[in-house]
């Protein structure tokens, strides 16, 4: 897991969010944003831009959970879904691999309220492997 969170923090833009891999398994990971001023709305929850980054975020680094031997990838497809807006405080969002083959992963995110488990949003994500 620790290589995974230094691999998220050397992305700038997700680690100037506060986004941080909090569980990773084969298949599997989980990723936390904190509330941090960039991130807030108005009602002090974090916005619905911030929630479309963790999304991409958990997404496009699942498909490394199970064996990857290529350079890069890329979100190829992202489709989410807002079921309500966000308490304030952090968000967690699980993906899972759905579906895989040499070059494609098909993804589903689920993301939500830290402290309650009430459902924020749900999401399908297809990543593509570079250099397939």
């Amino acid at each position: 897991m620790a290589d995974a969170e230094a691999a998220t923090q050397a992305i700038p833009y997700l680690a100037d969010r506060a986004v941080h891999v909090t569980g990773i398994a084969s298949g599997e990971i989980e990723m936390s944003i904190d509330p941090v001023e960039r991130t807030l709305g108005e009602d002090g929850a974090v916005h619905c831009g911030a929630v479309l980054g963790l999304i991409d975020a958990a997404g496009a680094s699942v498909p490394w959970t199970v064996g990857a031997e290529a350079a890069g990838g890329v979100t190829v497809s992202l489709s989410a879904r807002f079921l309500r807006r966000a308490e304030p405080g952090a968000l967690r969002a699980r993906a899972r691999v759905r579906a895989r083959d040499e070059r494609f992963t098909f993804c589903d995110i689920d993301v939500r309220n830290a402290s309650s488990g009430a459902p924020v949003a749900t999401a399908s994500l297809l990543h593509r492997f570079s250099g397939r």
